[in-house]
């Protein structure tokens, strides 16, 4: 039931990404402190991927559980919007978090949407991704880190995508 819980949390993330700070996409920042403004750099198959929206949840939809995630999206076109998510099953402390299948506990998505169809591919179990926590603060709900994984298609009938990045995010609580 996990992929169940992210796909349902990346709905409401989406809807919250829309209203998250944007720097533009011209932006450049960097670096793993926890200072500084918002950002999300990332490359799609070896490519620059410059983020228009950056926004990150920390979500309790059950008694005990928590759920961050974190997503980015760029509008390619008037016709294409794409996505990056990072669901982590837990509110990161600093550490390493294996990214693997849509049934992990950890999970990277890349999402295509046009105006025709929407291409949704996931981080693999074969070859599990990565985020590094980096820095963590609770005071000013701040995450800092890395990213890298390959996302396949479900079903896997096409070519993977490679994404790796960095991220400076400020996250929320909304209420469920």
């Amino acid at each position: 039931m996990p992929h169940l819980r992210f796909l349902a949390l990346a709905g409401i993330l989406l809807g919250l990404t829309s209203c998250a700070q944007s720097d533009g996409p011209t932006a450049v920042k960097g670096g793993t402190t926890l200072d500084g403004p918002p950002y999300f750099q990332a490359t799609l198959d070896g490519a620059p991927w410059p983020a228009d929206t950056v926004g990150a949840v920390v979500l309790t939809p059950t008694a005990g559980g928590v759920a961050t995630l974190i997503s980015a999206t760029r509008r390619v076109s008037s016709h294409e919007l794409q996505r990056i998510t990072l669901g982590l099953a837990t509110f990161p402390a600093e550490g390493h978090f294996a990214l693997g299948g849509i049934f992990s506990q950890h999970v990277g998505f890349f999402d295509i949407d046009t105006t025709s169809a929407q291409i949704s591919y996931f981080s693999v179990d074969a070859r599990p991704g990565m985020v590094t926590v980096d820095a963590v603060s609770t005071t000013d709900s701040v995450l800092v880190g890395t990213f890298a994984f390959e996302a396949a298609p479900m079903p896997d009938t096409s070519a993977h995508r490679m994404l790796t990045g960095q991220f400076r995010v400020r996250y929320t609580h909304p209420a469920l």
